[in-house]
């Protein structure tokens, strides 16, 4: 790699070895072979977005389980959750949809239906912002057609922008109570990593956090 590339690696390799701290709740350094599975992605052009989400999804399932354990998982158990959500990415971003015979358009209608139906399972306090969202989400449903997935994206992206806003405009004794004891659990681990974690993955995580203790969906197309 020439240096520019270099310092482009390193960027990505912090911001996922970060994440992926936070999310394990260790201050565990990443050791050879996760630094391969980095390397992997970025050499597969896989955005940090779709990595930070693999990562999502393996933990989510975790606590679905009911059987809990103190195991400390590392990011080579995590990397086919990367790898379906990367080619789930691709194969619906290139048109190969059509394989399926499902068209770009049904995807966004499937995927506007699911997240409106967990947003019902959303902690009741976000009753309000849950309406508006849906509203949001039902008038990008009606434009599906006119849409790609990249265009399906962003506008998704600006629905969960306004979520966020919306969430932390409101926040009432109880809300206010968990992101205060979030803030307080995030900044001891960060203290712990011994290490300068960059501004945007530390308010991903939080968001995140605080969602998943509120029951809140990701506004995505690929979960």
């Amino acid at each position: 790699m020439c240096n520019k590339e270099n310092t482009k690696f390193e960027e990505y390799f912090n911001k996922i070895e970060s994440y992926f701290a936070l999310k394990r709740d260790k201050a565990i350094l990443l050791s050879p072979e996760e630094f391969e599975v980095v390397e992997h992605f970025y050499n597969e052009g896989t955005p940090l977005k779709v990595v930070f989400k693999g990562i999502d999804r393996f933990f989510e399932k975790k606590k679905k389980r009911k059987r809990k354990t103190n195991r400390i998982y590392f990011l080579t158990h995590i990397k086919e959750d990367i790898e379906q959500i990367w080619q789930d990415y691709k194969r619906k971003g290139t048109g190969s949809y059509l394989v399926s015979g499902e068209s770009e358009g049904e995807f966004i209608k499937e995927r506007v239906d699911e997240i409106i139906e967990m947003l019902g399972q959303s902690n009741e306090a976000l009753q309000i912002v849950c309406v508006e969202v849906e509203g949001k989400l039902n008038a990008l449903k009606e434009k599906a057609e006119e849409f790609v997935l990249e265009d399906a994206e962003r506008e998704m992206d600006a629905i969960l922008e306004f979520a966020t806003k919306r969430i932390f405009d409101i926040l009432n004794s109880e809300l206010i109570e968990i992101k205060e004891e979030e803030d307080s659990e995030v900044n001891l681990l960060l203290e712990s990593l011994g290490k300068e974690v960059p501004s945007d993955v530390i308010d991903r995580f939080k968001k995140q956090v605080v969602f998943e203790k509120l029951n809140f969906p990701n506004i995505s197309l690929f979960g």
